[in-house]
This record gives structure tokens, sequence and C-alpha cells, in this order.
């Protein structure tokens, strides 16, 4: 059971249990990416300072810092895997000053070098990264212009680690994840998970450990 899960139903957010069909571990030690174990680059300073979809102040505006020009803004946790093990990344997004997201895995073997773009402004998966096969992507409608994207795959007979990591990305002309470096470029994140399975699991925080 998930204690204080919140689902979006009849246009407002309720609180309550739910049962999971098997436990799970986020293998994240924090879900916020404003902590310092996301490693990051050409970000703004980075707090919990947007209403996320739990209706509380705890979504983190994820913005460049303004330095000019354009570049890649990112955020990504290292992780430990087992192998030829299946996993999910997910992650909450919303559309800011942006409406792209590209979700990557990398530093696996298989899947090598791949990651999906997510459309925030209509709630679709855009396009595969060039580079790679072996992902999966799913995105669902969590209300109030909140999606839940997620990439799943497998992992090789190899593989023991990877980086989970996120971009924001520009969508308004050829699909890329360079942006302006304005001060301006921005998606709204909140509750970032990385789990055994095929599937995303609901919401697993954690806030300097696995759990």
């Amino acid at each position: 059971p998930r204690r204080d899960n919140h689902e979006y139903i009849d246009g407002a957010w309720v609180k309550g249990m739910k049962v999971e069909s098997e436990a799970r571990t986020n293998v994240f030690t924090y879900t916020n990416i404003d902590n310092a174990a996301w490693t990051r680059g050409n970000t703004a300073t980075l707090s919990q300072d947007a209403v996320g979809p739990d209706g509380q102040t705890s979504a983190v505006t994820f913005a460049d810092n303004g330095a000019t020009g354009t570049g890649l803004v990112y955020a990504y946790e290292n992780v430990t895997v087992n192998t030829s093990t299946s996993y999910t990344y997910s992650v909450y997004a919303k559309a800011d000053g942006l409406t792209g997201l590209l979700m990557y895995a990398g530093n696996f073997t298989t899947p090598a070098g791949v990651g999906y773009y997510f459309d925030l402004a209509n709630g679709v998966v855009d396009s595969a990264f060039s580079g790679g096969t072996g992902l999966t992507p799913t995105i669902h409608d969590e209300g109030g212009g909140w999606y839940r994207c997620a990439i799943s795959f497998e992992t090789d007979a190899a593989d023991t680690s990877g980086q989970a990591e996120l971009y924001l990305a520009d969508l308004s002309g050829a699909t890329t994840h360079t942006v302006a470096l304005d001060g301006t470029s921005s998606i709204l994140i909140y509750g970032a998970q990385f789990e055994a399975g095929s599937t995303p699991s609901s919401l697993i925080p954690t806030y300097g450990a696995t759990r």
C-alpha cells in the first residue's frame, strides 16, 4: 500500500491510499532535481518554487541560467542497476516557458544512448531521439497540465550503472534539446523515480536514500 497517494479525479486532487500489485523501490536518492545529488548543467539556481501535482509548493522550475546563446540544459542522477532487468524512469512534468522534455538513458550499454521527447502541450510522445533503440515511452495525463512521462528498458548482461537524464527541449521547430539560454527556457518538474519494473508505479518520494 502507498499512503498519501494523489490522483486527479473529476477536476480535483484526491488524497488516499493506493494498493500496488508488487513492492517497488525508488533507486533515486532524491526525487526532486534541486538537490545536489542531481548533476546539472546550464541551469538557474533550482528550488521547489512551483505548485506540484500534489497541490503543494513541491515542484521545481527547471530553467536555463540566462547565459545568452544556446546550449544544453540538463539534470541527471547516477543509478546502480542489476543486469538483465527491466527498469522504468519516470517524472512528472508541466509546460512553462517551453513545452518539451527529453528523457534520456545515458552511459548504459543497452540501451546505448537513446531517449524520447515528450510534448507537454499536447500530452504526446513527440519523436524518438536519434541514436539507438531499446526504450518504450509512455505519457499519462495527471490533470492540471501535469503529465507523467516515462521510459522503460531492459539492461543487458553487463550493465551495472548508468545515468537517468533530463533535458529541456524546444519543440517549436525542428525538435532539439539545444535551447535558448535567455532565462525563459523552462518546464516544471516533480517526483523523479527510477525503479525495477516495466511500468511506473505510484510515486515513492526519497530524501537521501533509496526507498
